[in-house]
């Protein structure tokens, strides 16, 4: 078998001959999103420079949903429970209050995550919101990786920091984000169109636009939208706190403070500082807890980090034989 010696003192082995873990489907599939990108754990800190990461529309339309979602929230629980507190003004009492404040935020909470933030996002940004297959199989490996069933890939940090210049596009797009905004559409849909139905219910007259956004009104009983109005509810909520939850991590404080002033320290990649890969980076995890049997299991432990790929080398190409004259050409 063919090695190459790292400077840690181990060996890479060469793809051809990597480990047992490595022929099982979980195996190899961390290997595959691991080779793509551990080449960028190299990047050097010095060449950091700081990058335009969000737009000021992008900013200000996702702080505005944030606020936009936290009113719905309070309003309409306030009006389920039949506690106003603030809201509970002279004449109007609280509920008519409560009931304008939740359903125009609605309205406009449909307008930002439909339209607005989707604009600056995707046109002004650049961002992609496409879940390729690519990123299912990062989603798969990172899911691995959070529940203590395989190592983190080696460079993924890094290339979610870095810009590849030539194709002018974000190198890493963390596919637990993508599905986020995926869920964020599927559910506030729900809830706009299911909340036009409760507002079509409730009113004695609705408007012609009214009762057309709310065509639910005359499909399924009144009970029945509204669970599943609230169930949608804790759905995005849940979703909102895990999106909440990861840029709070001290390792993502960065990509926190860029949804404030928009700027994210990083790295602009061209051809000619594109790092080699070498196959010699390794996780500081060493997957010893009680779950470290199944990662063995799946083919994920440590050891297979040793059957990264080395660095690439190019096919050399067979000489031709200089063309000598012939005879009759000699002649």
């Amino acid at each position: 078998m063919t090695s190459e010696k790292r400077t840690d003192g181990g060996t890479t082995r060469d793809r051809a001959h990597r480990s047992p873990a490595s022929e099982r489907w979980l195996g190899r599939l961390w290997l595959t999103v691991a080779d793509r990108y551990e080449r960028y754990r190299y990047l050097d800190e010095a060449d950091k420079e700081s990058l335009n990461w969000h737009s000021w529309g992008t900013i200000l339309t996702h702080w505005s949903l944030l606020v936009l979602m936290i009113l719905v929230t309070l309003t309409g629980l306030s009006k389920w429970l039949g506690v106003y507190g603030p809201l509970d003004i002279g004449i109007w009492g609280g509920y008519n209050p409560a009931f304008l404040v939740h359903v125009w935020s609605g309205v406009l909470l449909a307008v930002v995550a439909f339209l607005l933030y989707p604009f600056y996002s995707i046109y002004v940004d650049g961002k992609s919101v496409l879940l390729t297959r690519e990123q299912l199989q990062e989603q798969i490996v990172i899911a691995l990786a959070f529940l203590g069933l395989a190592s983190y890939i080696p460079g993924y940090k890094k290339a979610r920091r870095s810009y590849d210049a030539e194709n002018e596009e974000w190198i890493g797009h963390h596919p637990t984000q993508t599905a986020f905004w995926y869920a964020t559409w599927l559910f506030v849909g729900i809830l706009t169109l299911t909340g036009f139905a409760l507002w079509a219910a409730l009113a004695s007259d609705p408007a012609w636009w009214i009762a057309t956004l709310g065509f639910m009104d005359s499909w399924f009983a009144f009970e029945t939208i509204l669970r599943i109005h609230l169930v949608s509810t804790a759905i995005i909520l849940a979703s909102v706190a895990m999106h909440a939850y990861f840029p709070l991590l001290p390792s993502n404080h960065d990509l926190l403070f860029s949804m404030i002033h928009g700027r994210l320290d990083g790295w602009r990649v061209t051809a000619e500082n594109r790092p080699e890969r070498q196959g010699a980076a390794r996780s500081k995890d060493t997957l010893l807890g009680p779950l470290s049997g199944l990662a063995r299991l799946f083919g994920t432990e440590p050891d297979i980090q040793d059957s990264l790929a080395g660095p690439e080398t190019e096919t050399p190409t067979e000489e031709q034989p200089e063309a000598t004259d012939t005879p009759e050409e000699r002649s």
